[in-house]
């Protein structure tokens, strides 16, 4: 497992996908200081630059993870005698750590350049209990590409369908959120929509208005406990030359 999360930092696309959020955080945050004709808050700030984390985590788990399917470390542990579960949880556990520095470090270095710039009308309180509704999230997205790229193998195919599904996820999202804000009463099937999606999960942390956050938490252990189910069931099946 210390390999796995080694690796995880050695290789380029943490440092790749770090550098992407980085650069989405700024022009978010340029774009509120900038482009708006009224005082912006800090609170529609902080967050706003996760609504492209899903792309960015996706990123990363499908090559880190492809990068050991194709060179063969994954092939080679079954060969030492490592076990398929051995296998499966430590690149889960590497793969969760990656996304959650990515998360922090997104987080952190939003607010830092958002704190001089922006009216704060948050609490510390206020912004940890959003803290940590996102780490929720960022688990249940983790879990959910982890489980792909694990199935799919070589780096091309397992980030072709994570970044297509993440492209849906916020499409989704664009989607649900639209249907809200336009119906008349809200829809309780685009409410459901809306939380299960991590991204929805994201938009609406974003604008800090989680509608329910603790149906939210407990969607989130849900995609945790199924994904792993389905990922270790399945990796156990799968057939490696």
């Amino acid at each position: 497992m210390r390999s796995d999360i080694y690796l995880m930092f050695r290789l380029k696309w943490l440092k790749l996908s770090m550098l992407f959020m980085l650069l989405a955080a700024s022009a978010l945050v340029a774009m509120q200081k900038l482009a708006m004709d009224y005082v912006v808050k800090i609170d529609r700030v902080l967050f706003l630059p996760l609504v492209m984390y899903g792309i960015a985590v996706a990123a990363l788990i499908s090559m880190t993870s492809g990068s050991d399917f194709d060179e063969g470390f994954i092939r080679n542990k079954l060969f030492a005698g490592q076990s398929r579960r051995q296998i499966y949880l430590a690149h889960e556990v590497a793969n969760l750590v990656g996304a959650i520095v990515l998360y922090c470090i997104t987080v952190l270095f939003t607010l830092v350049i958002s704190i001089k710039m922006f009216e704060i009308n948050v609490s510390i309180q206020t912004l940890a209990v959003y803290f940590f509704l996102g780490l929720f999230t960022c688990v249940a997205y983790s879990c959910i590409f982890h489980m792909i790229a694990m199935l799919a193998g070589p780096p091309f195919l397992s980030s072709a369908i994570c970044l297509i599904l993440a492209v849906l996820m916020l499409l989704l999202s664009i989607y649900t959120n639209s249907a809200l804000v336009q119906g008349n009463e809200p829809n309780a099937f685009h409410l459901f929509l809306y939380d299960l999606n991590p991204t929805g999960q994201i938009a609406q942390l974003s604008s800090m208005q989680v509608l329910n956050p603790l149906r939210s938490i407990t969607l989130d252990v849900l995609w945790v406990l199924i994904t792993h189910a389905i990922g270790l069931s399945l990796f156990g099946k799968k057939a490696f030359q």
